[in-house]
């Protein structure tokens, strides 16, 4: 069972840079779910007019040894009137493998309409990103497997640059976005650049007021692979803001069906809940994610947890907000 566990996560950590969610390079799992949609689109960054951080810890497998865990801390905002902005650093860890990393990511956003109280935008965005990687097999020697070669710890650095367009359009948005173009395509002759496959995603959603106090959100995120699995994540939110504390405050819920396959039928399913609030400039969440993959008898499912603040002035908040305000206002 030991040698089992060992490989599985051996074989995980060689896969990892071209299996993770979003782009390949970025440990993203669900943080856009958080607010953190310029993780898989540059063209989002800082649309939202107000500065914001927010750091996450994400806990995977837990209960098996060597588990992947990441820890990252995400910023975005307006830089100049049309011109925005947004970074993320991180430090991930999985098994043998590890990896230190970040990405800035720059949009420009045009009005599509001059009336102050709707919210039509057309966004146009860029990012770079950036990542040492460390494998390290100086102990496995008792480990008979032809993917593992014992020669230390082996580092390389990789990079990549996405480019988006995203669209809102009052409580409708739908983007498309693009990474590892330039990267020259799939290789696995060895670790370099090429390595990472291209990719594409496109996500659409729309966020309705129900009543004064209750908002739905459902979401799609498609993922297409080059020469690799699509993915595609069906999700469902809830918003509610009491009429007692309607100024920045609120709470939120919901659920993620994340799916994968090269082929039908399906490789793999996970179900994530997820759950929120804020209350004034600060902002926090909680995610649960189970797998139903042949794996999920070595572990209890992975755990996420974010806590978040915004920066903004009186002014800036007074303008119509995007839909990936927590909660909308």
């Amino acid at each position: 069972m030991r040698k089992f566990i060992y490989i599985l996560i051996i074989n995980f950590s060689m896969l990892t840079a071209i299996s993770l969610q979003a782009q390949e390079q970025l440990p993203i799992y669900n943080q856009y779910l958080f607010g953190s949609y310029f993780l898989i689109n540059p063209a989002v960054a800082g649309i939202d007019n107000v500065w914001k951080v927010q750091a996450t810890h994400r806990q995977q497998w837990v209960g098996m040894k060597d588990a992947p865990n990441t820890q990252s801390i995400a910023a975005e905002g307006q830089l100049l009137g049309n011109l925005k902005a947004g970074g993320y650093i991180y430090m991930d860890k999985n098994g043998y493998h590890r990896q230190n990393g970040f990405q800035f990511a720059a949009s420009y956003v045009l009005p599509l309409t001059s009336e102050t109280k709707s919210l039509r935008r057309l966004s146009l965005g860029v990012s770079y990103s950036g990542s040492q990687k460390y494998i390290n097999q100086s102990d496995l020697a008792n480990i008979n497997d032809p993917v593992v070669i014992h020669q230390g710890e082996y580092k390389f650095y990789s990079h990549n640059t996405n480019i988006g367009a995203f669209l809102i359009w009052d409580g409708f948005y739908a983007g498309l976005a693009g990474s590892h173009l330039l990267s020259g395509g799939y290789d696995d002759t060895g670790f370099k650049n090429s390595f990472f496959p291209r990719n594409y995603n496109a996500l659409v959603g729309w966020k309705a007021e129900i009543t004064e106090q209750i908002y739905i959100e459902p979401s799609a995120m498609l993922r297409v692979i080059e020469k690799y699995d699509n993915h595609l994540d069906l999700n469902a939110k809830i918003y509610f803001v009491p009429l007692s504390h309607r100024k920045y405050s609120g709470y939120w819920t919901g659920i993620s069906y994340r799916t994968s396959w090269r082929e039908f039928p399906l490789n793999s399913v996970s179900v994530s809940l997820f759950m929120g609030g804020s209350y004034e400039d600060f902002y926090y969440g909680y995610s649960y994610e189970i797998m139903t993959d042949r794996y999920q008898a070595q572990h209890t499912g992975s755990h996420q947890f974010m806590v978040g603040y915004t920066l903004s002035l009186t002014t800036d908040r007074k303008c119509a907000c995007t839909p990936f305000r927590i909660p909308v206002l």
